[in-house]
């Protein structure tokens, strides 16, 4: 395409990345071509998952056969589709959700090493973590994550730099050199004079989750799954609008050039792209966008601004682009707009030295890279269920509404087929008085062979409950339990019913969520400009940082800075909430049964705080704001008892050594 007009811009490391020059050339066809062949390594795949999306949904889609069925006949059952598959999706969702956001202590945990300065900065990551995590909502992120890895097989996210601004009014003494600046443009402003203005400020800085849709994915196709980390090129596609890309031109954080050019290219054409990847899922036709407004330049679009980004992470050796003249393999981040235009053209310097990516499949085999996720699986069988249920609705039908043999040369046609009950059917005039009309009527014996059909449902339901591992018990049925179960015996049939869950969670884990936490942390240490205030009340760390820092009780707030944050502070926690549950419960009865032992009993609570263990057991059970119900003062001298033979203590009462209790001034 010719542009009209030529824009001066500054383009890393020296480059000519204009449109025409021969390096933009050169390198936007490379690109081009590994974004198409990226993104047709999932068609086949795509195919299948608006199928899936299609059995999410409870609605009747409107074929030509449907319509015309429902024209004839307003209660005609058509193809309904059965949401059965969304009620196991849920639960999936649900319980992998409840191990790794159900934590109130933190979405993110870490373990300290090293000494206690060490302790004190992984302390800090952590808070700074969990925190971040509230201000851009990051359980929203993980949900979509979860979902799209249990439907769709694949879930891909990407935690991003992100902040909150905000203008805050800032009152100012002016000074002379203030004076003279702005004498002329503020008449009768003098020196020693306070002035208000407005001042952008960050409030808000951190880690963004953003969910990247598995119909966008831009794959290299010779990679697995768990090894993506490895592949040659890794992006996906994402649309907006011009006014959005000269908006983040601006920033010189988003290191973005020729959006102007963007501009022009859209007012002359369109800056969709020929690959159509938007109507791939099926999404815009629900919000009235049809296929032939999809289409480049098509007459009727309206919107004439929007822009197909195609966002590619590529390994290449810069020498052989012209990009520099280092011979070895960097990461690059090559954005292409409408096909036509690269907008970003920068070395990748994330210090964790990862595809910005987080991919995860827990049905992976281990050795492709786009799973049959475990719905995809039972599809055949949800199909089943539905033309069960249109069946059985169908011969119903027939049955109610009767069927019948009428000679239309004695009966009045038209008002046999009249519906509604209560109405009169009238014979023509040579068979008035006739009394035998039987003989011009005949109704047909239907007999409905579906009357089993819903309890063959329940029977494919239960076998696609035994195939993706989501058993009554974990929707909280019981009655497949008996009359009084113990409580070991509930625990033992939960933890068996949840296994195979929790081995698709902790796949998870080894997939994504280590993988993103040290992303997250490489990022805080890497970007974070401004101090943060974050709340340690109800942290895991909350003593150790009260201590080591001096905070004061009432003082909930800390604040942690780039210079208070280490990678080598501390280790991320493994998550295995079923395996924590089921060691609780044997613990649990070890340690009633050693409790009820007096000796036993002071012995193991002479060396331990109690109060701060009671508080972190009240935290687990979900009472995050136990600490606001704690009461100053009054606290009783700390005790450091020791268990001794009776022998000893009078012995040693007789020397002098030791004194009653109350002699001491202590109340028992």
């Amino acid at each position: 395409m010719q542009f009209n007009q030529r824009h001066d811009y500054e383009y890393p490391n020296g480059l000519d990345l204009r449109p025409d020059s021969p390096v933009h050339e050169k390198l936007l066809d490379a690109a081009k071509d590994r974004i198409k062949r990226g993104y047709e390594t999932g068609s086949d795949m795509r195919d299948m998952w608006r199928k899936l999306d299609h059995l999410q949904t409870a609605y009747v889609p409107t074929t030509t056969d449907s319509i015309w069925e429902l024209k004839k006949d307003s209660k005609a059952p058509v193809d309904v589709v059965i949401p059965v598959s969304r009620a196991f999706l849920d639960m999936l969702v649900s319980y992998t959700g409840g191990i790794y956001l159900g934590d109130p202590t933190g979405l993110y945990q870490l373990t300290a090493r090293g000494d206690k300065e060490q302790l004190v900065r992984a302390a800090k990551m952590e808070a700074l973590l969990n925190t971040q995590a509230h201000w851009f909502k990051h359980k929203l992120s993980h949900y979509t994550g979860f979902r799209d890895a249990y439907l769709y097989g694949i879930s891909v996210k990407s935690p991003v730099w992100a902040k909150h601004k905000r203008r805050e009014a800032i009152q100012e003494e002016v000074s002379e050199v203030l004076y003279q600046m702005v004498k002329d443009t503020v008449p009768g402003i003098g020196i020693g004079d306070m002035v208000r203005y407005l001042e952008e400020r960050v409030y808000h800085e951190g880690n963004e989750i953003e969910n990247i849709d598995p119909y966008s994915l831009i794959l290299d196709p010779y990679v697995r799954l768990n090894h993506y980390q490895k592949a040659e090129f890794l992006g996906y596609w994402h649309r907006t609008h011009v006014m959005d890309l000269l908006k983040r031109e601006g920033d010189p954080e988003e290191r973005m050039f020729n959006c102007k050019y963007v501009r022009e290219l859209v007012d002359q054409r369109c800056g969709r792209s020929e690959i159509q990847w938007a109507n791939q899922s099926g999404r815009y036709d629900r919000i009235g966008m049809g296929v032939e407004t999809e289409i480049p330049g098509h007459p009727s679009t309206q919107t004439t601004n929007e822009v197909d980004l195609a966002h590619l992470y590529w390994n290449l050796i810069p020498e052989e682009w012209d990009l520099g003249d280092s011979t070895d393999p960097e990461l690059y981040e090559i954005t292409v707009a409408g096909d036509e235009v690269i907008i970003q053209c920068n070395r990748l310097d994330y210090d964790h030295g990862m595809y910005p990516l987080v991919m995860s499949g827990p049905n992976t085999c281990g050795y492709d890279l786009l799973p049959i996720s475990g719905i995809a699986a039972t599809y055949g069988m949800h199909q089943l269920i539905d033309w069960k249920v249109r069946t059985h609705w169908w011969n119903a039908s027939k049955v109610q509404n009767d069927m019948f043999v009428v000679d239309g040369s004695a009966v009045n046609v038209q008002d046999f087929m009249r519906p509604g009950p209560g109405k009169i059917i009238r014979l023509k005039r040579p068979l008035y008085g006739d009394k035998n009309i039987d003989q011009f009527i005949k109704q047909l014996q239907v007999t409905d062979v579906t009357g089993n059909y819903l309890s063959d449902i329940q029977g494919v339901h239960d076998l696609i409950n035994v195939v993706l591992g989501t058993h009554d018990i974990m929707a909280g049925n019981m009655s497949g339990m008996p009359e009084r179960p113990t409580a070991f015996g509930l625990q033992a049939a939960q933890s068996n019913a949840m296994s195979r869950i929790q081995m698709y969670a902790e796949m998870l884990g080894e997939q994504e969520w280590y993988t993103l936490i040290t992303q997250m942390a490489h990022n805080n240490v890497q970007y974070l400009q401004n101090d943060m205030v974050v709340n340690i009340l109800g942290s895991r760390f909350e003593e150790q940082l009260r201590m080591e820092l001096g905070v004061p009780a009432g003082i909930n707030d800390i604040t942690v800075g780039p210079w208070d944050l280490d990678m080598g502070a501390f280790e991320i926690m493994p998550v295995s909430r079923l395996q924590k549950e089921t060691d609780m419960s044997i613990m649990s009865q070890m340690m009633d049964r050693m409790l009820s032992i007096p000796e036993v009993a002071l012995e193991a609570f002479g060396g331990m705080d109690v109060s701060r263990m009671f508080l972190a057991m009240i935290r687990k059970m979900g009472f995050a704001n136990v600490h606001e119900f704690r009461r100053e003062g009054g606290a009783l001298p700390p005790v450091n008892p020791m268990v001794m033979p009776d022998e000893q203590v009078m012995a040693m009462e007789q020397a002098g050594n030791v004194m009653p209790a109350e002699a001491a001034g202590m109340s028992v």
